[in-house]
């Protein structure tokens, strides 16, 4: 059963996802697709083939596909968005090594050799129980992907969290527009630098970006220590990691000033 607050991130996803769709329905796999999954996941195409893979939040399918394609041996996708699943099977009907199912992560039962969980956490309403969940589904020697937001200083967050108290209760549409402005505002030559770095804003994803950031009920932000210790808990140990900025690579270790999170990848010890 969803609560109150997990019913209207369901409902803010549906209609981002059934606004910003294609005039064909369909999201396309672009490079874009492989390289968020390199430099945002740290995981190369070659790393699919022949494993089952889980994409914990899949939306409307677009990485999920990719990895079917790449010759997995079975891609799950997972998602609560009723509109991004029918997006999802829609692009993947000539697929027979692919599972969408409407269930979250708190329910979702299964192992698999990769899982990935990128961009979701945050907007969990029990973000370390959803880490601890997720871990179960990796099975033995297996891998976990995960991108969060990261922490962010105080003037930076105080100012985020200040604005979504009246962003959460704004006309979707009037959101989307504002969301929209402050992308354009983030890639401003001369603004966008002194903008990004007393405000959480997407300048790469814009007001997709954006409107994920001021519209979901639930927001968090996490340190890589805190991470890690929670993977520690679970017997996971970090392989790779990152705090990435806006097309800086998976490799790339910046200090995160501008950035808007980090990705992880960790491999499970142990059984």
């Amino acid at each position: 059963m969803l609560g109150k607050k997990e019913l209207e991130t369901q409902k803010t996803y549906d209609w981002v996802f059934d606004h910003t769709k294609f005039s064909d329905g369909l999201w396309p796999i672009t490079s874009s697709t492989e390289w968020e999954l390199k430099e945002k996941c740290g995981l190369d195409k070659q790393d699919f083939k022949g494993k089952t893979v889980l994409d914990a939040g899949c939306g409307y399918g677009r990485i999920v596909e990719f990895i079917a394609r790449a010759g997995a041996k079975k891609s799950v996708g997972i998602d609560l968005t009723p509109s991004a699943l029918e997006q999802a099977r829609g692009r993947t009907k000539d697929l027979d090594n692919i599972d969408l199912i409407f269930e979250s992560i708190f329910d979702h039962k299964g192992k698999y050799d990769i899982v990935i969980c990128k961009g979701v956490l945050m907007h969990t309403k029990d973000p370390k129980l959803a880490l601890e969940k997720l871990c179960d589904m990796v099975g033995k020697g297996g891998t976990l992907s995960l991108w969060v937001y990261e922490y962010q200083n105080w003037l930076k967050r105080a100012l985020t969290v200040g604005l979504r108290v009246f962003t959460v209760r704004m006309n979707k549409w009037w959101l989307w527009k504002l969301s929209c402005f402050m992308g354009h505002m983030a890639r401003n030559r001369i603004i966008g630098k002194p903008f990004k770095a007393i405000l959480r804003v997407d300048s790469d994803y814009g007001s997709v970006g954006n409107f994920d950031t001021f519209s979901m009920p639930y927001l968090a932000e996490f340190t890589f220590d805190q991470i890690e210790e929670w993977l520690k808990m679970n017997n996971f140990i970090i392989t790779k990691k990152n705090i990435l900025t806006e097309n800086e690579g998976f490799v790339r270790k910046v200090n995160g000033q501008y950035g808007g999170g980090f990705g992880v990848l960790a491999k499970r010890v142990g059984l």
